[in-house]
């Protein structure tokens, strides 16, 4: 789901995770379980399956493909589920704003 790959999603595993070594995360199964998702209108699904489609069709052709536009889109959508302030981005994403 692309809630996962979305900077909400990095951000809290950045508190909730152990890092290892590479900038990898060892995920437990009880603070992904922790982790709220928010119901998504079949509308909003569709968008979300189409950004990523895009994503892995890039990378596809290119693997140094830049789709950081598309993960932007996918993150905007994520902060609107979550219904995060601006404030609130910020602490998430202070690049993202």
């Amino acid at each position: 789901m692309a809630l996962l790959n979305s900077s909400l999603f990095f951000s809290y595993a950045k508190r909730v995770f152990i890092e290892k070594q590479g900038g990898w995360y060892e995920v437990q199964p009880q603070g992904l379980e922790q982790f709220p998702i928010p119901p998504a209108t079949p509308a909003q699904e569709k968008v979300l399956e189409k950004l990523v489609a895009q994503i892995l069709a890039a990378k596809k052709a290119d693997r140094d493909a830049d789709v950081s536009g598309l993960e932007r889109e996918i993150d905007q959508i994520v902060y609107g589920l979550y219904r995060l302030t601006a404030a609130e981005i910020r602490v998430v994403d202070p690049a993202g704003q």
